[in-house]
């Protein structure tokens, strides 16, 4: 009867997943600043026709306005997560509708980092990656702590200097058994070699007669 440890030791070892990060905190005060800046105008030029139409307060329409917004940046700090494989940079997102990309190192050109007043005075940054395929950034991480952001660059730069390294290193020749060298039949037989059995020696020259034998 096998004992426990070589039954445990017989099992396949599931590869092992590298550990997601998550945004600092303060993402949602950052994310719903930034969307309370690009959706400003619309509300306020939707609550003044409200309120002159249909005679709705404009504190009503901005309320119910902000209130998707607050929902959406909780939702996109819960769910945003970013890991660092072997190659390439994982980041997924995105609650009914899960979005994972899949970004190389060797493809992200600069690590843009964005610090307004607030950024410092609580040490975070917002950090944009740039691939160089559009003018969009491929990825915007807002926001993360400065020593996350130092472990990004450090992780990036190796992963470019490992991408380089395999494709500078040339590959091994594979030598078959064909493409080994024969010796050549009319080599050189070193001192004190004879012919194979069943080859006549060849006959030596007469040196009193001057002719050279026949073979």
């Amino acid at each position: 009867m096998p004992s426990d440890r070589d039954t445990s030791a017989s099992r396949p070892t599931a590869p092992a997943v590298s550990p997601e990060h998550r945004l600092h905190a303060l993402s949602i005060g950052f994310s719903l600043a930034g969307q309370i800046r690009r959706a400003i105008l619309p509300l306020i030029v939707g609550g003044a026709s409200a309120n002159v139409l249909g005679g709705v307060e404009m504190q009503v329409i901005l309320l119910l306005g902000f209130i998707p917004l607050g929902i959406g940046s909780i939702v996109h700090y819960m769910t945003f997560r970013y890991r660092y494989e072997a190659t390439e940079l994982v980041i997924r997102s995105g609650l009914f509708f899960r979005r994972e990309r899949h970004v190389p190192y060797a493809r992200i050109q600069n690590l843009d980092a964005v610090q307004g007043v607030l950024h410092r005075v609580f040490n975070v940054v917002e950090v944009k990656l740039q691939t160089g395929g559009g003018d969009e950034p491929e990825a915007t991480m807002t926001v993360l702590p400065l020593a996350a952001l130092d472990a990004l660059r450090d992780r990036v730069r190796e992963g470019k200097r490992a991408s380089v390294g395999k494709a500078v290193t040339p590959a091994a020749p594979d030598v078959g058994p064909e493409s080994r060298v024969a010796p050549s039949l009319g080599a050189d037989r070193g001192p004190g070699v004879q012919p194979a059995s069943g080859a006549d020696p060849a006959p030596e020259a007469d040196p009193a007669s001057g002719v050279d034998p026949v073979p």
